[in-house]
């Protein structure tokens, strides 16, 4: 195998990881942005509008109330998501009074 040869397999390769990783990033981006039913995603920005709470104060909520545990929140390319319909659920059992300042 010459030269050239290793540095075609690499840039053969190097594509084919740039192609899976905007695949994946464009996966996370539309499971984010889904909003057409109970299980689409928000951010806490727009959780905020929900409950009305600083956005800090939902990151943290989000940091205790991830879905393998049985919670809203999950981490998806580094960022927060919220299942709106598992959020709004949250809120109703423990009050919106609770949430409001």
């Amino acid at each position: 195998m010459t030269d050239d040869d290793l540095r075609k397999a690499i840039a053969i390769h190097q594509n084919a990881a740039a192609l899976l990783e905007a695949e994946l990033i464009a996966r996370e981006r539309a499971r984010a942005t889904a909003r057409d039913d109970d299980s689409s995603l928000i951010t806490p920005g727009e959780a905020t509008r929900i409950c009305g709470r600083d956005e800090t104060t939902v990151r943290k909520d989000c940091a205790n109330n991830q879905t393998h545990l049985g919670g809203f929140a999950v981490k998806l390319g580094g960022r927060w998501r919220i299942y709106r319909g598992k959020y709004t659920k949250h809120i109703e059992q423990h009050g919106l009074s609770r949430f409001r300042r």
